[in-house]
């Protein structure tokens, strides 16, 4: 491997999101703020990022390359929390264990905001920006157990299945 900077910020039950309500802005901290400082820190250039995380750093490390695949030359995520949904009425009563409503309002609004939701789902992503990414050559890893004790399998499969569909 090159030589290479790895960081990771302790967010709390942020899932390094932006908040609707404005009150954190986690992913726009990530990509805006931190990652041009650690760089001007480290004298590291501005080639392309490595994203990657285990259960909530996934989920966020997916969105990050899904939503700036021009920034992500690879993305590797072990057992992301993603819900296997594709609107937040559906979301299967399985898939809420992470993920507890009180926190669920917190990030996408009371009551949750689907359009919100929805903007920042990795399979929602995935629909819009499937051209952008395969033009960036994304190396996408995913990896997840078949009998995860959160359920995130069922997330990680569709997503699986929405990335094959989408070439």
């Amino acid at each position: 491997l090159p030589d290479l900077v790895a960081v990771t910020p302790s967010a709390g039950w942020s899932f390094y999101l932006d908040r609707l309500d404005g009150s954190e802005q986690w992913e726009t901290f990530l990509l805006d703020e931190l990652v041009p400082h650690i760089r001007k820190q480290t004298g590291s250039t501005a080639g392309p990022l490595v994203v990657g995380g285990i259960s909530v750093g996934a989920l966020a490390a997916l969105r990050i390359a899904f939503r700036r695949p021009e920034l992500v030359a690879t993305v590797a995520e072990v057992e992301p929390t993603l819900e296997a949904a594709t609107r937040p009425d559906e979301v299967p009563l399985r898939d809420r264990v992470h993920m507890p409503d009180a926190i669920r309002r917190r990030l996408y609004g009371d009551p949750v905001d689907g359009d919100y939701w929805l903007a920042n789902h990795p399979l929602a992503l995935v629909g819009g920006n499937a051209p952008a990414i395969a033009a960036a050559r994304t190396a996408i890893y995913l990896e997840c157990g078949d009998n995860d004790q959160f359920h995130v399998q069922y997330g990680a499969e569709l997503l699986h299945r929405h990335l094959f569909d989408a070439g």
